[in-house]
């Protein structure tokens, strides 16, 4: 039997037009490397063929074999917690005292089915094909942070956006932008430590001049954490970190010399003081810490206890203190398990992938999803400073909701054809 007849009678067994492809560039290699071995024996062209072929075996039961094996799966164990959380994202809103609330409510439906088009539309594609479009999608992240510097037509909270239409574009779609364009960039071999530093250090320059510190903080980690899993050398690495953990050392370091100083901003010293000694500033900027902690020290573990009303932005960024005031530590912690699990089951999934574009656009997504979920319930007990980071899927609105989705569809991308060669 001929090798193209041979290909096409495995390949017609495989229904899965991309698992086709992939299983005929797999099998073409392995009988060309077969072929050879048998012509250097001194065996004709024909036979040599013929030998290599009748090495792989009956057609019919390795197509039937291959299709099972490459056959795209969901992965159910990511998409029946998210599932979940889509559904309890409800709650927080269904007990909130606002005239506008089955408005939420309504938008809420909508968002959600926005979200799970999202998923699936990312899900079935195969995100595999960007990885040549590296600078593409860098260009565009910092196309959109300029547009946005130059020419905004909307301030919310001090934050310059762009509205176009109903659409608001803020920096916070820049974030899956950069971690595309970095997977692609740091998984290519030629791409040298100096040049993803400079490349990293302009972006991080221009959202800093976009008042939005949440997205600072997750790009910074994100960023940092997809240059170590890049192929870059070992000491490249180290170079790397070194680099980074001592600018922001030398960061905290001027805040601290500024403060002393009298050199911050009134505002500044305000927030640093109202973290640090929330009971003196309890009043101002020690406000919301010392509300929460009392949320905390007065819930319930099963229902709610809303005596002391419920926290400014409950249903947005602070949704993890509403929940616990509003139905108890239990359904809290169901939440937080959801979360942990899809994690996990992320992590676990990313791990034992080789060190290709695939496993590093994992692990961004995977960061800039862990960032949110950590952050946003360590402020709730006052760990780290209060900032408006986003419970994943269970904040109310269209921003948190489409980013989260890209990040779950990006994963159930690669996990779908976890079978396939990974490039």
């Amino acid at each position: 039997m001929k090798l193209n007849e041979f290909l096409q009678q495995v390949t017609s067994f495989i229904r899965s037009r991309e698992a086709k492809i992939e299983v005929e560039k797999e099998l073409t290699q392995h009988l060309k490397q077969a072929k050879k071995a048998w012509l250097a024996q001194g065996y004709s062209e024909d036979e040599a063929e013929h030998r290599a072929v009748a090495q792989m075996g009956s057609a019919t039961t390795l197509g039937q074999s291959l299709n099972k094996l490459h056959k795209p799966k969901v992965d159910w164990l990511i998409v029946v917690p998210i599932g979940l959380l889509l559904m309890l994202s409800f709650l927080p809103l269904l007990a909130v005292d606002l005239q506008y609330k089955s408005m939420l409510i309504e938008r809420n439906f909508i968002y959600i089915l926005l979200t799970i088009m999202m998923i699936t539309g990312l899900m079935l594609f195969d995100v595999r094909k960007v990885k040549n479009y590296g600078y593409y999608f860098y260009a565009a992240g910092i196309g959109l942070m300029l547009l946005i510097m130059c020419f905004p037509n909307l301030i919310v909270n001090g934050e310059a956006m762009l509205r176009v239409g109903p659409l608001r574009l803020h920096v916070w779609y820049t974030l899956p932008l950069f971690c595309i364009a970095w997977a692609a960039l740091f998984s290519k071999k030629s791409m040298k430590i100096w040049q993803a530093i400079v490349l990293a250090g302009f972006a991080f320059i221009l959202i800093a001049n976009i008042p939005n510190v949440p997205v600072l903080f997750i790009f910074s980690v994100m960023t940092f954490v997809m240059l170590l899993c890049g192929t870059f050398s070992k000491r490249e690495k180290i170079v790397a970190a070194t680099l980074i953990l001592g600018t922001v050392v030398a960061f905290f370091i001027s805040i601290f010399i500024m403060a002393k100083k009298g050199i911050l901003a009134p505002y500044q010293l305000a927030r640093i003081n109202g973290f640090l000694q929330p009971e003196m500033y309890m009043d101002t900027s020690g406000y919301l810490y010392v509300k929460f902690s009392s949320i905390i020290d007065n819930a319930n573990w099963i229902g709610g206890n809303k005596i002391q009303g419920l926290p400014p932005e409950a249903h947005t960024d602070f949704v993890f203190a509403h929940l616990i005031q509003s139905y108890g530590f239990v359904l809290a912690l169901f939440i937080a398990a959801l979360l942990l699990f899809v994690l996990i089951r992320i992590g676990i999934q990313s791990f034992s992938k080789p060190q290709t574009f695939s496993k590093l656009l994992v692990m961004g997504v995977l960061t800039l999803f862990a960032t949110q979920v950590v952050y946003a319930i360590a402020m709730t007990f006052g760990v780290v400073p209060l900032v408006s980071i986003p419970l994943p899927f269970i904040s109310y609105g269209l921003t948190p909701m489409l980013l989260n989705a890209c990040i779950i569809g990006v994963c159930l991308s690669v996990f779908r054809r976890k079978s396939y060669i990974f490039i």
